[in-house]
């Protein structure tokens, strides 16, 4: 009668270590599969290839939801306002060392639309409220947005 005791202590012992091993496997494979892929790697103006310029592309097109291409649509189609005349305009350089990220609006939170690199010259269009952030546009593209204005030196 001991022994048929001990046989079902010890079979029910490894029966729930081996369903709480599992569910611990379960759970890690859960919480670390949206950190295997890496995301792709951001292709900036001056690294692209003439592949890349001409639209071939070796990696594969996703076609985005409606909302999402109706998003990208509106985005596309605002046009960037004429530069104003050498006069009357101010110039800055960019003096972040790994360039600065260009936002649609002046929060951290904001979405991003694009980069302004190291040393590139930007037209200072207007400053928030609280001083912090500056509305600039790049002077080679024409692209605008609002960046940090810690990272801003004036040019002469």
């Amino acid at each position: 009668m001991i022994w048929i005791n001990l046989i079902r202590v010890l079979t029910s012992l490894i029966l729930t270590s081996g369903i709480l091993i599992g569910i611990g496997f379960i759970v890690v494979q859960y919480l670390t599969n949206p950190f295997a892929n890496l995301p792709p790697r951001p292709t900036f103006s001056e690294e692209r290839t003439g592949s890349q310029i001409t639209g071939k592309s070796n990696t594969p097109q996703l076609s985005p939801s409606p909302e999402v291409a109706q998003t990208a649509q509106s985005i596309l189609s605002v046009e960037p306002s004429p530069i104003e005349d050498n006069k009357t305009r101010s110039l800055a350089r960019i003096t972040w060392p790994e360039g600065v990220i260009l936002r649609d609006n002046p929060s951290k939170n904001a979405r991003r639309i694009g980069g302004v690199t190291y040393n590139q010259t930007v037209i200072l269009l207007e400053t928030s409220p609280d001083g912090q952030w500056q509305r600039v546009q790049v002077e080679q593209s024409g692209e605008q947005g609002w960046l940090k204005g810690n990272n801003l030196e004036p040019v002469d």
